[in-house]
């Protein structure tokens, strides 16, 4: 291909790109998947992922933070749910966990829970008077990404498990 092709197709991915990122941001590999997608070579990509993190217009770290920060706070989502959403769009588990840090804001995770499960659920959650609440309360947590002992924490529904067997 002459080298003025191959400028023509770099810059084309180069505007496909910024195309993408004026909707909301994106990992480097979610814009090298739509890139590969459209057809570009392999080597425009490169270049243009290049670009991008030489301007700043891409950071998978700070991309890595902000999400966190969003599914934590705003969502409500568990630390499973966010690591999981967060290898779905390019993030390695290394840096996924380190973005989990700031996910919680000043409430933290279990106080972020809480409110959650105050807005969905009646008090008597918390009290672990009626079974199935909580069970339902218990999937609901499960689904949105914390762990077990998360859910054990903010339920303390062994009791109601021993009084079960009464």
């Amino acid at each position: 291909m002459p080298e003025e092709g191959k400028n023509s197709r770099r810059e084309a991915a180069y505007e496909k790109a910024l195309r993408l990122l004026e909707r909301r941001a994106r990992s480097n590999a979610e814009i090298r998947r739509r890139l590969e997608q459209v057809g570009f070579a392999d080597e425009a990509i490169e270049q243009t992922l290049q670009r991008l993190e030489g301007c700043g217009l891409v950071d998978d770290q700070r991309f890595a933070r902000e999400l966190a920060r969003i599914l934590g706070e705003g969502r409500g989502y568990g630390p499973r749910r966010i690591i999981f959403e967060l290898g779905r769009r390019g993030i390695s588990r290394e840096q996924a966990e380190e973005a989990l840090a700031g996910a919680y804001g000043e409430e933290g995770l279990l106080g972020r829970a809480r409110r959650l499960l105050a807005k969905k659920f009646s008090p008597e959650v918390f009290s672990g008077g009626d079974r199935r609440l909580v069970a339902r309360a218990q999937r609901f947590l499960l689904a949105r990404g914390y762990n077990f002992e998360q859910v054990k924490e903010l339920l303390h529904f062994e009791n109601t498990f021993e009084d079960s067997e009464q």
